[in-house]
């Protein structure tokens, strides 16, 4: 069904900035679209700015563009939408909506057969002819193999001349016409060679070879010898031998995109975040975003430029004009060279260290050190060993004293040299295995990685900032002195990436910055605003983060705790100075340490804990206590002190036999209290008024809840709370019963429950609630975020819930929502 309405704006919603899969990119003339979500971006690759950002769909995500011989009209096709747009780019680039067709069925690929009308593959192997100028259905035609496709690419010059190639789940690639028959059967060839699902297939312009993609992690080469004789496409698919030639295995996982070259070299994006290219002399590998798929790949032979997107948002242009080249200096095999000079150096200058550190980077030691930023009072500066480890140090110029702040890992054991480049700031280099790795610890992506033989052989490197180059000299394995130029402005970042998974749990710093913790073990510090700028990544827990909460000290300085699996607790100090900040881990703590943990004296149930929520609470100016609901069903509570940064366990509730999954911390009749929600539907209120200082050195201190309520079906994931006028209280939970419920609670010596309303406005669990005075908002895992209006009446102690009105996101899976009302 076509419909000739463009997507209308909302007048209460709007899309400032989204971070999802990059599920798209296509080149045109000297710009690159590519899909993230329902929203299409335009770049600039001359200028490598962005010059367009377009909503398309309403509840699709752009997984496909295409666009005809002319250049003027453009297929954008997601899920079971197709759009039509109208396009100019001899000034500008500029889009003009014309039509969109909706579909019963999953479209896998789209055609342009003339400027009239266009093809469309749906996933169950259906090719589908349609009118532009009458918006009707022309032809359709399944084809004879009725199976599930993975991936589809076609070509063709009129509707009786169309070839489409279908990657089906049965690992086979379908050679088919759609609107022709011979022998009685649509299928012209089976191609069977793949041991996996086939995801991608490219054929070259020529027609003279097909090459295809699996899970099996292989590429696939198919010599095409084309008939004697033939008179259209048809004839020439139809007649064309087909054969295998060769398979390549340059990925380590599931390889997404492959896309063959008019010179014949091969572009293969793949699970394992790698881009390969293969050429007949050499495979050249680089990696877009760390921990990262790459899901979306293109190339464009008139800039002889490659784009991807990955599943962390990021949007990566390489030029392969600056592939590393090698050179052969000298050889040394038909003769032998021996030393003509030798030079005495000596130095009898000593100094005292200020502090030693034994064994930092394992027993190899330390290989390089870089002094990064110098404030009033301190020095940051960062090591690297052959332990694999970049630790980052801070020296106190009065106390002269040095302090290990935090620990990354890197993707090399045997990193070697710290330099610094004009465009990409700090760079580590190292060897990995026999290749040559360039890390950029900022951004935590491999800029190079270049086959050298390893470096355990002689070798030096040089950064000349001047042409923007490093200069790697090597003796190679044959007696030759190989040098190898590896340019470091080939790579640009058009969009930079998030999280590689699922964001748990976020919180405010101040009005822009914002720390989100994920599944991929890592705390994020990045600045909000019209664009995401990304600050500050962390990777020290040993398994998922759950939640974190920010709690401000003094002004521009912040304590940060984390909290995850394994039952692990991290405590972090953050300085905000300037346009500058600086974070430092001041505590940490497992519950169950590798050493002291013996599976054999735990109960059964503290085998596997999470610490699942945390909130904080200031007792003293020094002094504040972490409440945390773990898995195990506690509350657990923990002292930390700023001053010493000393952590301590002070008590534990009883085990009530549930998983607690959210805390929140409330303020009822000037008395504090900790709200938790568990997974059968409980809310427990803590009275936590009484622990103050004097309390907490008392060793028979424990904690209950006062009051418990059973509000919901099944687990609570979310709740906000919200004072009223005399004495009553507003209660806002949503649940994995599909349940956004609001509850009234009145204090006047106790808690009392008054009454409560639910409405049922998603269709699937509750994950994000925020209630303001009138109105709440809500979030699910059905992508909805719906606005509420609420009121009270406290005469008749009513409570009214409608919706208001809703948004979808193209955001899969929400975990939760922060939310603000500006005045």
């Amino acid at each position: 069904m076509f419909h000739n309405l463009e997507m209308g704006k909302s007048n209460i919603f709007k899309s400032v900035s989204l971070t999802n899969t990059v599920t798209c990119v296509k080149f045109i003339d000297n710009f690159l679209l590519a899909g993230i979500g329902n929203i299409l971006l335009i770049y600039d690759i001359e200028s490598r700015q962005l010059c367009g950002r377009r909503k398309i769909f309403d509840r699709s995500t752009i997984h496909g563009i295409q666009f005809d011989s002319r250049e003027t009209l453009a297929l954008i096709h997601g899920e079971t939408n197709v759009a039509v747009y109208k396009m100019n780019i001899q000034i500008g680039f500029h889009l003009q909506f014309d039509c969109v067709l909706i579909t019963t069925d999953w479209v896998c690929h789209v055609l342009w057969v003339n400027p009239n009308s266009f093809l469309t593959l749906s996933a169950h192997n259906k090719a589908t002819l349609w009118s532009c100028d009458h918006k009707i259905e022309v032809n359709s035609s399944q084809c004879d193999e009725k199976c599930i496709l993975y991936s589809a690419t076609s070509t063709g010059e009129d509707e009786t001349n169309i070839i489409i190639f279908s990657g089906t789940v049965f690992n086979e690639i379908i050679i088919w016409s759609p609107f022709r028959k011979s022998n009685g059967s649509n299928i012209l060839h089976r191609l069977q060679k793949h041991e996996g699902v086939v995801f991608s297939i490219s054929v070259n312009k020529c027609h003279s070879f097909i090459i295809s993609s699996s899970d099996d992690r292989s590429i696939i080469i198919w010599n095409v010898e084309p008939p004697a004789e033939f008179q259209n496409i048809y004839d020439y698919w139809n007649h064309a031998k087909i054969s295998f030639n060769y398979a390549l295995y340059s990925h380590k996982a599931r390889i997404w995109k492959s896309i063959v070259m008019e010179s014949g070299n091969i572009l293969s994006a793949g699970e394992d975040g790698q881009i390969c290219l293969k050429t007949p002399s050499l495979t050249y590998q680089w990696e877009e975003s760390r921990g990262s798929q790459v899901r979306s790949l293109d190339y464009t032979e008139k800039n002889n430029l490659v784009a991807s997107g990955c599943t962390t948002g990021s949007i990566g242009l390489c030029s392969l004009n600056t592939i590393p080249k090698s050179e052969i200096l000298a050889d040394y095999a038909s003769s032998n060279h021996y030393p003509k000079y030798l030079v005495v150096l000596s130095n009898t200058d000593t100094y005292k260290p200020l502090k030693v550190f034994s064994k930092i980077h394992s027993f190899a030691g330390v290989t390089a050190i870089w002094t990064h930023k110098k404030f009033e009072d301190f020095i940051i500066i960062s090591s690297v060993g052959r332990d694999g480890t970049h630790r980052y140090w801070k020296v106190c110029t009065e106390s002269e004293t040095m302090i290990d702040i935090r620990l990354e890992i890197l993707p090399t054991k045997w990193p070697f040299l710290i330099v610094n480049s004009n465009i990409h700031g700090v760079l580590i280099c190292g060897f990995k295995e026999s290749n040559l790795i360039v890390y950029n610890p900022t951004e935590q992506t491999i800029l190079a990685n270049v086959f050298c033989g390893g470096g355990h052989r002689a070798w030096g490197l040089t950064i000349d900032n001047s042409c923007n180059s490093i200069y790697f000299v090597c003796s190679s394995s044959n007696n030759q002195l190989e040098r190898k130029e590896i340019s470091l402005n080939g790579q640009h970042m058009l969009l930079n990436g998030f999280h590689s998974m699922i964001i748990n749990s976020m919180a405010e710093v101040n009005d822009d910055i914002m720390v989100t913790v994920s599944e991929d073990t890592t705390v994020r510090l990045t600045r909000f605003n019209d664009k995401i700028h990304h600050l500050l990544t962390i990777r020290s827990h040993i398994s998922s983060v759950r939640s974190v909460i920010c709690l401000p000290v003094k002004p521009n300085v912040y304590i940060i705790v984390t909290v995850g699996a394994r039952a692990q607790l991290k405590i972090w100090s953050l300085n905000i100075i300037d346009e500058d900040i600086y974070c430092e881990k001041s505590a940490s703590h497992l519950l169950y340490s590798i050493q002291n943990k013996k599976l054999w004296r735990l109960p059964p149930n503290e085998g596997d804990m999470r610490f699942m929520d945390v909130c904080v609470q200031y007792i003293a100016p020094k002094l504040i206590i972490i409440f945390i609901a773990c898995s195990d069903g506690t509350i657990r509570l923990y002292r930390y002190d700023i001053s010493n940064k000393t952590l301590n366990l002070l008590l534990q509730s009883l085990n009530y036999n549930c998983c607690m999954l959210k805390m929140l911390k409330i303020q009822i009749n000037n008395n504090d209290y900790i709200l938790s929600t568990s997974a059968k539907g409980l809310v427990f209120f803590w009275n936590i008024s009484e622990l103050n200082y004097e309390r907490l050195e008392q060793t028979s201190l424990d904690i209950k809840p006062v009051y418990q309520y059973n509000l919901h079906q099944s687990g609570i994931n979310c709740c906000d709370w919200l004072e009223l006028e005399n004495k009553y209280y507003l209660l806002a939970t949503g649940g994995d019963d599909q349940n956004l419920k609001l509850s009234v609670f009145q204090c006047i010596v106790n808690v009392i429950f008054k009454c409560d309303v639910s409405v049922f406005v998603h269709s699937s669990q509750v994950t994000g609630v925020k209630v303001f005075n009138k109105f709440v908002v809500s979030a699910s895992v059905d992508q909805n975020i719906i606005f509420c209006s609420w009121s009270f009446d406290m005469k008749n102690k009513s409570l009214k819930l409608s919706p208001l009105t809703s948004y979808f996101t193209t955001v899969p899976d929400i975990h939760g929502l922060i939310a603000q009302q500006i005045e």
